[in-house]
C-alpha cells in the first residue's frame, strides 16, 4: 500500500484527531471515508442533477453542500425551498 504524507495545519490535525477518537478509529480511516465521501457526492452532483442536502424529520432541507471550485462549501438555507413543480 502507497504511503504519503500529508502536512496539516493544527487545527485540521485536532480535528481529523477528534473525529478518530469519536469514531474509534484512526485518523488515516478517517481520511479514506472523507474521500470516498467526496467522490460519491462528486460523482452525484456532477451533472448538476442531484444536490445534496441535510433535511430534518419533516422532510424539510435546512442545509445544501455544495462542491464550489474542488472544494466544499455549507450552504445553509433557513428557509424551506419551494417544492418542485411537475
Amino acid at each position: 500500500m502507497p504511503r504519503m504524507t500529508v502536512n496539516l495545519p493544527d487545527p485540521v490535525n485536532s480535528l481529523l484527531e477528534e473525529l478518530a477518537d469519536r469514531q474509534g478509529t484512526t485518523k488515516t480511516e478517517i481520511l479514506r471515508r472523507a474521500l470516498a465521501l467526496y467522490d460519491y457526492v462528486e460523482d452525484e452532483t456532477a451533472d448538476d442533477k442531484l444536490r445534496l442536502a441535510l433535511i430534518d424529520k419533516q422532510d424539510h432541507p435546512k442545509k445544501e453542500i455544495v462542491l464550489l471550485e474542488n472544494r466544499m462549501a455549507r450552504k445553509v438555507s433557513s428557509e424551506r425551498r419551494p417544492e418542485p413543480q411537475t
